[in-house]
């Protein structure tokens, strides 16, 4: 509950205050130091739980389409062998492209993909990814500022290189022991995952 002897209109509660804090207020003769009572904010930092979770989430999603997409093409590929037995014809050329197709965009989705959607993921309002902008996560530089569309594009970045890489046990062990739960792009950029309130 606030001071009933501040004139609440006049403080500027966007700014974080913390229980007891002496602040300046107007009261309509000039400022005057007095201590409002507000509950404290603190900040809740995305463990490596949660991101592993929203990691392997996407992952799932990306190797479910890749299986739909091959799985597709085996059908088809089954059904062009068998057309062409049926009917004693030759299998056509275009079969070649289309067995090709159905074996690289699998090939190349699963490696790939992930870095791609976390890039767009990083070019969006909260600069993180889909699953952890659902449990209300946000990316923000350490002094509590919001990314520019440099620093977007750089997360972006600097997280498909880690990942293809192979360094997301790295990132794993540093979101353990640090003290901000960063991952090795966090630390790179000096960037933090944090709740939104």
């Amino acid at each position: 509950m606030y001071d009933n002897n501040v004139q609440q209109n006049n403080i500027n509660y966007d700014q974080p205050v913390v229980n007891n804090q002496n602040v300046s207020v107007n009261n309509g003769n000039g400022n005057q130091n007095a201590y409002v009572s507000k509950p404290i904010q603190t900040v809740e930092y995305a463990d490596a739980g949660v991101r592993l979770l929203s990691f392997l989430k996407g992952f799932l999603i990306l190797f479910g389409i890749s299986f739909f997409v091959f799985m597709i093409g085996t059908f088809v590929e089954i059904a062009i062998h068998a057309a062409s037995i049926f009917n004693n014809t030759q299998i056509p050329d275009s079969n070649t492209f289309l067995y090709l197709i159905h074996i690289l965009i699998p090939i190349i989705l699963i490696p790939f993909g992930y870095p791609i959607v976390y890039f767009v993921g990083c070019l969006s309002e909260t600069h993180t990814s889909k699953g952890l902008w659902k449990k209300g996560y946000v990316v923000l530089n350490e002094d509590g500022s919001e990314l520019t569309i440099g620093q977007a594009i750089g997360r972006g970045l600097i997280f498909g290189f880690t990942y293809l890489c192979g360094l997301m046990l790295v990132s794993l062990i540093t979101m353990a022991v640090t003290d901000k739960k960063q991952g090795l792009h966090d630390l790179i950029l000096k960037q933090v995952v944090v709740k939104k309130y």
